[in-house]
């Protein structure tokens, strides 16, 4: 995202944990991106992210890396690419995170190849999509 804003010529307000790698935070600032740490949660992602549209005025837009269809659709390819390269792979493990990367694979993976296995995969100590799961609820 802070590539394609760079490219565009438009500022990327990014915002990211603050158990992000720092590699992984020097990425985004060396394509451009103005990188806002917050608290690695949910929550604290989206309330961080209102208060820098609204400061930064209406012409603002979030795009989110969970709650978009573009972005999502984007993170399929990752799931192509996998089936481009190993036709016969049955069974995808992905990372659950906030959602997009796992929904996009899935969609893809089963859009392509219905009979494949999908397995999401979460942190022992950051788990909320299987409490969610078994609660039968969202817990963020």
């Amino acid at each position: 995202l802070a590539l394609a804003a760079h490219l565009c010529g438009v500022e990327a307000h990014i915002v990211m944990p603050d158990n992000c790698s720092a590699v992984k935070v020097q990425a985004v600032k060396d394509y451009g991106g103005l990188v806002t740490l917050c608290q690695s949660t949910e929550q604290a992602r989206k309330d961080t992210a209102r208060q820098i549209l609204s400061r930064l005025g209406p012409h603002a837009i979030l795009v989110s890396s969970a709650e978009n269809d573009d972005v999502i659709a984007g993170q399929g390819t990752v799931a192509m690419e996998f089936l481009e390269q190993v036709p016969d792979l049955d069974v995808m493990v992905c990372s659950v995170s906030i959602g997009g990367l796992a929904a996009g694979i899935c969609i893809a993976a089963k859009a392509l190849k219905p009979s494949i296995r999908l397995v999401a995969s979460e942190p022992k100590n950051a788990d909320d999509c299987a409490r969610s799961l078994a609660a039968g609820r969202i817990i963020p």
